[in-house]
């Protein structure tokens, strides 16, 4: 029976559907048998390895005019443009820690990645540029079902009116979905100006263990009492910021907003510590890129929904003048840890 969703929680994260709550068949095991990782010695870990036609790891998204682009796979020429997606366990940025399946961010990261690859094809043949440095992105992002690490993942691209239709599934089951539209947009001037209170989220509060993952800073209020908190750049060497030194990536800016939901569910609405927070999905209106020295606040603006289940709004504000640069919306379902592991049929 299908599970739906793909999230974070402290320890292993995503995970799948909350109300009503399905669970997998008795005696289901997993074996992580991707590309790498800390068990890549291991016998049973290394089972079978996906079937790709380039051995590459996840890679960030690197919008139109950056260097070296590469696509995760090789695309085919057909309208439906299909690659696989290749998992690497020693990525520190996604796997900040031991997942028991594929996280939400990389299924996202590696959509967008195919949808621009897409974009910047249909430009060219149409002898036109796609958005550039003052583009936006404008997403609606689902997960429908657990990203299983010991299976092969199928992404698909396709054409849907002005917005790009991606898909990732597994055994001809739909994990994914989400809608890409890259708008063109007249260029934004910023505000430079320094910030105080830059100290990051406490790891436990964000679900992270890797220090270099923080990408939120402290959550504080605002002079309207609405909780906010400073959007961190990755520092120097960090995956994100190796992508490109001089701008924060959607990636970037979904990463640490998503971080700022997760905090706020536990110091603003009693969310226990330990609780597994099940990423649902998430539309976004923001930025393509955004320069590292603009400060940027996450200004939480609402939250909806009772029991498990909770959506949780923000805005992307420019820290200096205030001025509004984007909008993120999140759905999330909280679950605690036994509930968890009787949904993934753990003992």
């Amino acid at each position: 029976m299908p599970t739906t969703g793909c999230g974070c929680g402290p320890s292993m994260a995503p995970g799948s559907g909350c109300s009503p709550l399905a669970l997998p068949p008795e005696g289901l095991h997993r074996h992580c048998t991707v590309v790498g990782g800390p068990d890549s010695h291991d016998p049973q870990a290394r089972r079978r390895q996906p079937t790709v036609h380039r051995t590459w790891s996840p890679l960030l998204l690197r919008p139109y005019l950056w260097k070296d682009f590469t696509m995760t796979a090789v695309l085919s020429e057909t309208p439906n443009r299909l690659t696989e997606l290749v998992v690497d366990l020693t990525d520190t940025f996604f796997f900040d820690h031991a997942l028991d399946h594929i996280p939400g961010m990389l299924l996202f990261n590696a959509l967008l990645d195919a949808a621009w690859q897409s974009e910047a094809d249909s430009a060219e043949a149409a002898g036109v540029s796609p958005p550039g440095l003052a583009g936006r992105l404008r997403a609606d992002v689902r997960f429908t079902k657990i990203c299983e690490l010991d299976l092969p993942t199928t992404l698909g691209v396709a054409a849907g009116g002005d917005s790009w239709r991606a898909a990732a599934t597994q055994s001809d089951h739909v994990v994914c979905t989400a809608d890409f539209d890259f708008v063109h947009a007249a260029p934004q001037v910023y505000s430079l100006g320094q910030i105080v209170g830059t100290e990051p989220a406490v790891a436990d509060l964000v679900h992270r263990h890797r220090d270099a993952n923080i990408l939120v800073g402290r959550t504080h209020r605002d002079a309207d009492g609405l909780c906010q908190a400073l959007l961190l750049s990755a520092p120097a060497g960090h995956p994100l910021h190796s992508t490109d030194p001089d701008y924060r990536t959607p990636v970037e800016i979904v990463e640490a907003a998503r971080q700022f939901v997760i905090s706020l569910e536990h110091t603003e609405y009693g969310i226990a510590i330990d609780t597994q927070m099940l990423w649902l999905s998430v539309v976004m209106d923001i930025p393509l890129r955004i320069p590292r020295s603009v400060p940027i606040t996450l200004r939480h603006t609402h939250r909806e929904g009772e029991g498990r289940r909770a959506t949780c709004g923000m805005t992307l504000v420019e820290a200096v003048t205030g001025a509004e640069l984007g909008t993120l919306t999140f759905s999330l379902c909280n679950l605690s840890p036994s509930r968890y592991a009787q949904m993934r049929g753990a003992s």
